[in-house]
């Protein structure tokens, strides 16, 4: 059925035209070409279209609160919807890793009830989870519960490194024998018990075959477009729970990451933020860091010890290695929000000696004279953003009222903006996909045994050509051009930064000089760019694989790689250079260390000897990424022509009557 507008909320007319001509186009396959939709291919593109109709159809996005176990997601979800710590839809940690489920937590009206209800996993579902857990361990999935149950009991005897996973796995399956008749139920549960649903448990119950817990809680501070999944602690001795909220990370549409200002370099985070960029391009309007603690630092933390590193200087360093921005962190002080709820839900509504005491209890420094909370010293030379999020912590409610503006507006805000863009990428290559399935199904109705063959051929010899440039043994393709590239340039940027070996080199000059090498870079990036398509040019004219005869619209044809999709890379490489290779030049400026806003600029001024230096090595880092964009853009090609001739040796051939149905289907396909 086609899609409209009233199911799509969130997508574009535009969006929802192209999947309903995309299925339309897959229902003509279906009606008129029997064999092509049912190969293996044709099928996995009718998944991908359910998967994105499951998207496009969404009625909220969800947002994972992501985090090690007492880092303060439970009491930061408290803080966001104006509830003592405790009170909140999500329970706290406690003395160790509690959630045992994804629990999904959504807005009501303020003035209904909170809501609870329970899912169950489905038989497949649990077999699913006791394998993935199975795999954990080393045990054997494939035998029968009480097989399993008598062999890790036996393990258990003997106080194994893994001893709380094989306890969870012990219940899970316990609980799977005593309680089977609840898999693929859903039950409406007691708000006040939630507690016992979503937490882990030493007595069998049929909660541990829970699949997730859904809450509905009365507040303004969640936009009613979204939902919040809690997620299981990761870097918890329960290795279980790190893999169920890995195993859900591929079902969110954006994350809170918490850590707190004393663990910012935390492993799980590090993994987690990895498995984040394999899914979204862009983590800049996906993906939040939430620091909490900022309440409680000690004075290493303040004024950086013996080593002088403050814990702002930490998060730099964590921003810096995961390519996060400033303006990705939130800042939370959850125990001095408590406080003031506590206290009447204002600083103002506090008597002068309570806020007194609560700014001691957060180890707040301050003025002298005022004994209002400041900004550290030792902050106050980083990032404006940063210092700003630390303000908002000692003077706007512990940064909470800034959270609630990110959760309740930005958030939506960015990620429909990168939704749609993901929509539109995945459109465009199913499109792309089934074009080339039918281009190749049509132009083999008109071919002979000796032009199927000759398309075999093509396809190995671009295996080899694809495999052989991969290698560049010799350095001629990629390496050498490379090489006289990052040369030249060394040589321009000698020539433009003048001045003597004790002369101080300041980020200003660096953003100029910078500039200028970045706009040479790209002219003779082209250059560059020419010489490689020389050579692999040279190297296809040297393929003694005939051309694919077939029979055209207008008449008898020929095609082959030389003649067709290899060209077409040479014709369009200018836009393709704007658009993708000349990436790394337009960021060469930034390799050179500088303040962000509000930053001392004196410390990022260095000797001429060591700026050559920085410089020359971020040159030939640049370059190395340039020819390797390069590199990938022309491997693309040449798949691309090597999947065209692979689908002329895999698919059926049509008769005239379907092939002129392939005509007919091919108009409806939305074109790129």
């Amino acid at each position: 059925m086609p899609l409209s507008q009233d199911q799509c909320r969130f997508m574009t007319q535009d969006l929802i035209d192209r999947f309903n001509q995309i299925e339309a186009s897959l229902a003509l396959v279906a009606q008129r070409l029997p064999r092509i939709a049912n190969s293996a291919k044709v099928q996995e593109l009718q998944k991908h279209v359910e998967r994105l109709a499951r998207l496009m159809k969404r009625k909220k996005y969800r947002i994972g609160f992501i985090g090690g176990s007492q880092f303060g997601k439970s009491a930061t979800i408290c803080s966001l919807l104006g509830v003592e710590e405790g009170q909140g839809p999500t329970p706290s940690g406690g003395g160790g890793a509690t959630t045992s489920c994804v629990t999904r937590l959504f807005r009501v009206e303020p003035d209904e009830p909170p809501s609870l209800v329970m899912e169950y996993m489905t038989e497949e579902e649990f077999q699913l989870r006791k394998r993935s857990i199975c795999e954990l361990l080393r045990l054997d999935a494939d035998k029968g519960d009480g097989e399993l149950i008598a062999s890790i009991e036996q393990q258990l005897t003997e106080n194994p490194p893994k001893k709380v996973v094989l306890e969870f796995l012990l219940r899970l399956l316990r609980a799977h024998t005593a309680h089977r008749n609840v898999l693929g139920q859903t039950r409406d549960g007691n708000y006040q018990d939630r507690a016992r649903y979503v937490c882990h448990e030493t007595d069998v119950t049929p909660y541990a075959l829970l699949r997730q817990v859904l809450i509905g809680f009365p507040t303004d501070d969640i936009s009613p477009e979204l939902e919040i999944i809690d997620l299981p602690g990761l870097g918890v001795a329960n290795k279980a729970d790190a893999l169920l909220t890995r195993d859900f990370v591929p079902q969110l549409d954006g994350a809170f990451i918490f850590q707190t200002a004393k663990q910012l370099s935390a492993e799980a985070a590090a993994d987690l933020l990895d498995d984040l960029r394999e899914q979204f391009s862009n983590l800049e309007n996906r993906v939040w860091c939430v620091v909490t603690r900022f309440d409680d630092l000690d004075p290493n933390g303040i004024d950086g010890g013996q080593k002088g590193v403050t814990a702002f200087d930490h998060l730099r360093a964590f921003l810096k290695a995961h390519s996060l921005r400033s303006g990705q962190v939130l800042l939370i002080g959850n125990g001095f929000y408590q406080g003031i709820l506590r206290g009447g839900g204002t600083l103002d509504a506090l008597s002068a000696q309570a806020r007194h005491d609560l700014y001691i209890k957060c180890n707040f420094v301050r003025d002298t004279d005022s004994g209002e909370p400041i900004v550290p010293e030792k902050f106050r030379s980083h990032a404006s953003e940063l210092v700003a999020a630390y303000e908002a912590v000692i003077k706007n409610q512990g940064g909470i009222p800034r959270l609630r503006n990110v959760v309740g507006k930005q958030v939506y805000e960015s990620v429909v903006t990168e939704v749609r863009r993901d929509v539109e990428s995945q459109l465009r290559a199913i499109a792309s996909e089934l074009r080339g399935i039918l281009n190749a199904a049509r132009l083999k109705a008109s071919m002979s045994v000796d032009a199927i063959i000759n398309a075999a051929r093509w396809v190995g010899a671009l295996d080899q050509l694809i495999e052989d440039l991969r290698a560049d043994k010799d350095g001629t393709v990629y390496e050498k051009p490379g090489e006289e590239l990052k040369n030249h340039l060394v040589d321009l940027m000698r020539q433009i930064a003048t001045g003597g070996d004790y002369q101080l080199v300041a980020p200003d000059h660096h953003q100029l000089w910078g500039r200028v090498l970045a706009q040479q870079a790209k002219a003779e990036g082209l250059e560059t760019v020419s010489t490689i398509y020389q050579c692999i040019t040279a190297r296809m004219g040297s393929i003694n694989v005939p051309p694919v005869k077939y029979a055209g619209t207008t008449g008898p044809a020929e095609r082959e790689p030389r003649q067709q999709e290899w060209p077409a890379f040479d014709a369009q490489r200018q836009s393709y250079f704007e658009d993708d290779y000349c990436l790394p030049f337009k960021s060469f400026f930034e390799g050179y260390p500088r303040p962000e806003p509000g930053e001392d600029v004196a410390q990022y001024s260095v000797p001429m000897r060591d700026y050559r230096q920085i410089i020359n090595k971020k040159i030939g880092v640049v370059v190395h990424s340039f020819v390797a964009r390069v590199a990938r853009g022309i491997e693309r090609c040449l798949a691309e022509a090597r999947a065209e001739y692979s689908r002329l040796g895999l698919e059926e051939a049509l008769s005239d009557a379907s092939a002129r149905d392939c005509e007919t289907i091919l108009q409806a396909i939305p074109s790129e």
